[in-house]
């Protein structure tokens, strides 16, 4: 089987779900349950900024959607004074095992990441594709890394899981 390399793999989520038009980010298709494996972050809290995002959990696993390729399903659960991370937005690094890296930012809106209000904590949810819609490689590990931004600016500190 082929393996193309992270960088021209990577994008996030299913350009197919979004009609096609390229983005990086979707949340088409049937979700499953959240992943089991991740981490507890502790208090991401923005610094010093009383009024960001704080990031509580993260976690991410490799899941195959019906008739769609392989793909990281990644959750963010979080708690914020404001309560307007949706609206705001998610920065997204993706680091392989083979050296390569993707990062990104997306909106809060509902297409390409969204509030997963079927769970408890209301988390925030979008996947990570191959390019165009293709398989990520489950050979290699990956490295994730989320800032939550809400509505009004105000910026999480980092969390990070592994996978």
């Amino acid at each position: 089987m082929h393996r193309l390399p992270l960088l021209s793999a990577l994008a996030l989520a299913l350009t197919a779900c979004n009609g096609g038009d390229g983005s990086l980010f979707g949340t088409g298709g049937a979700q499953t349950d959240p992943p089991t494996s991740g981490s507890d972050t502790g208090d991401t809290g923005g610094g010093g900024d009383p009024d960001a995002p704080t990031i509580t959990r993260l976690t991410a696993e490799f899941y195959t959607p019906p008739q769609l390729s392989t793909v990281i399903e990644l959750y963010a659960w979080y708690s914020d004074p404001q309560n307007d991370v949706d609206g705001g937005r998610v920065d997204l690094t993706v680091v392989a095992s083979d050296g390569s890296k993707l990062s990104d930012t997306v909106d809060i809106d509902g297409k390409y990441a969204r509030l997963d209000t079927d769970l408890d904590g209301d988390p925030v949810w979008l996947w990570v594709s191959g390019t165009d819609g293709g398989a990520v490689d489950t050979s290699l590990s990956y490295e994730l890394t989320v800032i939550l931004e809400d509505a009004a600016g105000h910026r999480s500190a980092p969390a990070s899981t592994s996978l």
